[in-house]
């Protein structure tokens, strides 16, 4: 399997199967810290290959770069059982995220695993 996209944004739509993607950002500039960020979206895009049939385990969890405190709980989910008809399958994830508290001006670390598979993307939030 191959985490094919992951994006923090401020909008995302499916349709169709396709993932319509609207300001992925990765630094948010505070105007003061403590910072509410009031919604976010992660987009995620899995390609699962035809010898990965079955379900699959999702975690989604933000964490504190330097101090890998976490954010926000770690988001769990599994897939249905997938039954692969050709050489691969695609599935999307969309997660709003509401209302998430960052205490401290840095990095961020965005991970998204799928079983033993880890992706991770940043997020830099500065202060003004």
């Amino acid at each position: 399997m191959n985490i094919e996209i992951l994006t923090l944004a401020d909008s995302v739509q499916q349709y169709d199967g396709k993932l319509v993607i609207v300001g992925t950002f990765n630094v948010i500039s505070a105007p003061k810290l403590p910072h509410v960020v009031p919604e976010m979206v992660v987009a995620c895009k899995v390609e699962f290959l035809k010898d990965e049939a079955g379900k699959h385990i999702l975690e989604l969890c933000i964490v504190n770069g330097q101090t890998k405190e976490p954010i926000i709980a770690p988001i769990k989910t599994e897939t249905p059982s997938l039954d692969i008809k050709g050489d691969f399958l695609y599935l999307n994830f969309v997660t709003n995220i509401n209302n998430t508290l960052f205490k401290d001006a840095g990095l961020y670390d965005v991970v998204m695993k799928v079983d033993d598979v880890e992706k991770v993307t940043h997020l830099r939030i500065n202060a003004q």
